[in-house]
């Protein structure tokens, strides 16, 4: 079995930011960029179930374009002060060579067999708008000062709803954050295990982070993922049609960070 794959790509960019008023920037952004399919699906490997009822073969497929895409982007951005904004940003995607794991029926040996191997599946547009912003409470009393708010929102076409809310405290040595992130319902591919779409359900996430500077050099740290032990739950169209259900549960840290 003998397979090549090659290619050659040129990835312009260009940006450009202009001051409309003192405090308000409008910024654009137009860029070509290139991502590699991983090097599992790159494998020139092949693995055969022969079994009379399970007849499968899962192939990697190392002749995968990378995927193309042409991005742009503006922004419009109002500085309330040195720390606190608030801006709404457009942008576009437009994807070529979207590869996805593919299952197909071939013959070998005269025999029939379920093949599943990635394969790119053509191109596919997204459009979209976000509104973040970040307030900080500077006209607070010490030490109440450095506590701040982030939260941005975004909405895309075709229907994908992200928005994360943090609040966070910073001042001096101490840095604290406690952050959420909402991901919407979506489709993870169109032709899964056996030819099936495979659908990801709505979830969200707690995260938070403590940082204490003893000085330039040493930094004390704690932080705490998916704090509330979130569920990640993957079905086929129908939510009675169950593929995963997994837990890794809450993921805690503590450290110490050296600069030289």
């Amino acid at each position: 079995m003998r397979e090549t794959g090659s290619y050659a790509q040129w990835l312009p960019s260009a940006n450009f930011k202009i001051d409309v008023f003192e405090d308000v920037v409008l910024q654009a952004a137009v860029a070509k960029t290139l991502t590699r399919a991983t090097l599992s699906d790159l494998l020139l490997i092949r693995n055969i179930n022969p079994r009379p009822r399970e007849r499968a073969i899962t192939d990697g497929n190392p002749g995968l374009e990378p995927m193309i895409g042409w991005n742009y982007d503006a922004a419009l951005t109002w500085y309330l002060d040195r720390s606190s904004f608030v801006s709404v940003a457009l942008f576009a995607k437009d994807l070529d060579n979207i590869s996805e794991s593919v299952t197909s029926t071939i013959q070998l040996l005269g025999l029939d067999f379920r093949r599943t191997r990635p394969e790119n599946i053509g191109s596919r547009s997204y459009r979209g708008i976000e509104f973040s912003g970040q307030y900080t409470f500077t006209g607070l009393p010490a030490p109440l000062d450095g506590l701040g708010v982030q939260a941005n929102i975004s909405l895309v076409e075709p229907d994908a709803t992200t928005y994360n809310a943090v609040a966070f405290y910073e001042k001096g040595p101490l840095q604290a954050r406690i952050a959420y992130n909402y991901r919407n319902a979506y489709e993870q591919t169109q032709q899964g295990n056996r030819g099936q779409p495979v659908n990801v359900d709505a979830y969200g996430i707690w995260d938070a982070s403590i940082n204490y500077a003893l000085n330039d050099q040493v930094t004390l740290f704690a932080q705490g993922l998916n704090l509330f032990n979130e569920k990640t739950f993957l079905y086929s169209v129908y939510k009675e049609r169950v593929i995963a259900f997994e837990t890794y549960g809450p993921r805690y840290a503590l450290g110490v960070r050296l600069n030289f």
